[in-house]
């Protein structure tokens, strides 16, 4: 329908710059790329200052592959427009997937320091300016905001300023997840932890308004701050507000099946000896574009003071221009242990593992899996557009995800393993976007399931035993 009635405006004003860019976005929204790609360079030949033409050209340069074209028009529109919030974080991400994280985060410590220096000069001095419950404080040490917490220069802490009790905590936010999400991973963390007795571990979910509703009684809710929207919740963890500094804790999504001995983990976070901070890489997930940087879907620390400035450092600017929590803490931590790397195989992306495509709905309500998007989805992409609807009715998100896979796919697995030797070793399962594990293990008993997984029973005997 959009497209449509963008054709009639052109037809009576062909040199509309604007016309041609919403045309462009609204194809880009029914992922009919090479179209979208021919209007907005023409909005752009038209206007070239036309910044919002130049951000979303980037997005589709870096579908189609043509990083360098992408990181062309993003710098093309920063000039035109240097706060542009989504040219800024698109630049970031298709640096990142061309292997040029150390550029991307120069870059983005640079726009936050000019940012922090344009508010400080309008504010005479510090400024502090409230939201929410809480008080973002803009200074003159800006420049020490891009000081690494180096990990590995870290002192222990003493055995009697580290506590003894294992705390295990999660996130939930919004309705992405429900409170069955957060009562299956409380079921399955005591289900796994080994050794560990009653009373020697807690479970604390720290949630928005209202997210308490429906837990287990057994769960001890905290509240997170209102002012941090999404995956930035996780920053909060690390306040001293949280009241985790000088304990072990572990820190698991709610996106993942707890389905094996915990105790590599839960011993990592009382090893005194190991370094104080660990999380996953994005290496061998499937839903990443970028490798070799981190990944917060598990993270382990033993809460020193100096791992407080991840949530401290966060100002109004970082929020601003960095897209992901998790770029945040490669922008600001050094050295960090990987949990990939130090227990091989203990947490896995399950696409990657099990071969499954990413960005399929896999739900229970139908006999195949319907598709979401033509190519594996990545969250790396901000598209700059207006409100409106696309031909199916639908409406667009202005902060949408479009991306390409390249690079690590596994081989299908397809039940050809047994249940056994795929899952030998394996306690974490993590499922990064769709699926979600609850829509696959309503999949998977479909008759669709049973021609696409002969063997869905014993390969998946470990999901359907949360999710049955």
């Amino acid at each position: 329908m959009a497209v449509r009635q963008f054709d009639q405006a052109l037809q009576k004003l062909p040199f509309y710059a604007d016309a041609h860019f919403y045309r462009g976005t609204a194809l880009v929204s029914l992922r009919r790329y090479a179209e979208a790609l021919e209007s907005l360079e023409k909005a752009v030949e038209i206007r070239g200052t036309h910044a919002p033409a130049l951000v979303n050209l980037a997005v589709v340069h870096q579908i189609q592959g043509s990083n360098d074209k992408a990181v062309e028009a993003c710098q093309r529109a920063l000039s035109v427009d240097p706060q542009c919030t989504e040219a800024v974080m698109n630049l970031s991400n298709i640096l990142r997937n061309s292997g040029r994280r150390a550029e991307a985060i120069h870059m983005l410590w640079e726009k936050i320091i000019d940012d922090e220096k344009e508010m400080l000069n309008a504010g005479n001095g510090e400024k502090e300016e409230e939201t929410g419950d809480e008080t973002f404080r803009e200074s003159s040490r800006t420049q020490s905001l891009s000081f690494p917490l180096d990990v590995s220069a870290m002192s222990p802490l003493s055995e009697e300023n580290l506590g003894r009790n294992l705390h295990v905590v999660c996130v939930k936010w919004g309705s992405l997840y429900s409170a069955a999400h957060v009562n299956a991973l409380f079921q399955g963390v005591g289900r796994c932890l080994g050794a560990f007795e009653e009373g020697e571990w807690r479970f604390i979910c720290f949630t928005d308004e209202g997210g308490e509703e429906g837990l287990d009684p057994s769960i001890e809710t905290r509240r997170l701050p209102e002012h941090l929207k999404t995956w930035w919740g996780k920053a909060y963890l690390f306040a001293k507000e949280a009241g985790l500094v000088g304990l072990p804790v572990v820190y698991l999504d709610l996106d993942i099946v707890v389905c094996g001995d915990l105790s590599p983990l839960a011993d990592l976070a009382r090893d005194r000896s190991r370094p104080e901070f660990a999380l996953l890489s994005t290496n061998d997930i499937k839903s990443e574009l970028a490798q070799d940087g981190f990944n917060s879907t598990v993270m382990v620390w033993r809460g020193r003071p100096e791992l407080c400035a991840i949530f401290d450092r966060l100002t109004k600017s970082v929020l601003r221009f960095v897209h992901r929590f998790d770029h945040w803490l490669e922008m600001i931590v050094r050295n960090a242990l990987l949990v990939d790397a130090a227990f091989p195989r203990l947490v896995v992306d399950f696409c990657q593992h099990f071969g499954v495509p990413v960005g399929l709905n896999w739900s229970a309500g139908g006999d195949r899996p319907s598709k979401v998007v033509e190519k594996e989805e990545d969250n790396s992409l901000m598209l700059k557009c207006e409100t409106f609807r696309n031909e199916e009715g639908a409406m667009p998100s202005v902060s949408g995800t479009l991306g390409t896979k390249t690079g690590s796919g596994g081989n299908s697995q397809k039940g050809n393993d047994s249940s056994e030797d795929l899952m030998q070793g394996v306690a974490v399962v993590s499922f990064c976007r769709r699926p979600k594990a609850d829509e696959f293990a309503g999949f998977l008993r479909t008759d669709e399931a049973a021609k696409q997984f002969p063997s869905r029973f014993e390969c998946f005997d470990w999901l359907l035993s949360v999710w049955g």
